[in-house]
């Protein structure tokens, strides 16, 4: 779909403002969503004289290009929120695009649309035109199809695994999806003076990346616990409608048995008067 999941929208946002790229590329930018969020949140947001890039009295500091290969999502692109807007198939289109380009790469909701080995193409080729890069795909399989949208077919399924065999070291926490992030993102474009031959540097990034993946390991715990916990409480309220539906049907019961023992109580006196 051309669009995004709230709950991915947060996460995702979060990282890219760590981030602060100066320079993105939004693969599959379908109606522009992040493009949009990325030119208020890196370009109007903590700037006091924000109008003055509104009015056109000064320049935007983030240089945002997008791909998008169906012609049908392009009109309703916010086009001030991109520099540059390439309409065509990113397999083409990556490739004469120069190494080091961007900062950030955005693919999210997009390479479950390609083959295996297309997905495997791109990524390549996205790893040499940028810095870092954040990819979304859905972690169950789900069969897609619409007539007429060839590019929505989903063709190819991904796992945590097969993502890490291609490159992404951490992950975002979502239920969903896979939040994967290739080039840590203090690693990509806060360290700009750090020889990349320094030991010093390479042990700090070796450090970096075990925190990484231990945050990682905490999240899923947390995500584990947090399941765990929904599921008792379901079991808790499946209990207690339980209970609340019997204890209503013995005090039923109990009505029903008093009136009735009432009601031979009752007979009995109307014997003993009617005998004299």
């Amino acid at each position: 779909m051309p669009f995004s999941n709230a709950e991915q929208i947060s996460p995702i946002l979060a990282e890219i403002t760590h981030l602060n790229p100066r320079s993105i590329l939004d693969v599959g930018c379908g109606l522009g969503l992040y493009g949009m969020l990325c030119r208020i949140h890196l370009d109007l947001y903590h700037d006091t004289e924000f109008y003055r890039k509104l009015d056109g009295s000064s320049s935007w500091h983030t240089r945002i290009d997008g791909i998008e290969g169906c012609e049908t999502y392009t009109p309703f692109i916010p086009k001030w929120a991109y520099d540059n807007i390439y309409v065509g198939n990113t397999l083409d289109i990556v490739p004469t695009i120069a190494d080091g380009q961007y900062d950030l790469i955005l693919i999210l909701a997009m390479i479950e649309h390609l083959t295996r080995e297309q997905g495997i193409q791109l990524i390549t080729q996205l790893k040499r035109i940028g810095r870092a890069i954040i990819l979304s795909v859905p972690k169950k399989w789900q069969e897609q199809e619409i007539n007429g949208y060839p590019l929505e077919t989903h063709r190819s399924h991904w796992t945590e695994q097969d993502l890490r065999d291609v490159g992404f070291t951490r992950f975002l926490p979502h239920w969903g999806a896979w939040l994967a992030v290739y080039n840590i993102p203090t690693h990509a474009c806060s360290i700009e003076t750090a020889s990349p031959e320094s030991g010093t540097t390479n042990k700090l990034f070796d450090q970096l990346d075990r925190v990484d993946i231990q945050l990682d390991q905490i999240h899923a715990v947390i995500t584990h616990f947090e399941e765990d916990m929904n599921m008792v409480h379901r079991v808790v309220a499946q209990i207690k409608n339980s209970m609340d539906t019997s204890l209503l049907n013995q005090h039923i019961m109990f009505d029903r048995l008093s009136l009735s023992s009432r009601l031979q109580s009752f007979k009995k006196r109307l014997g003993r008067i009617f005998s004299r």
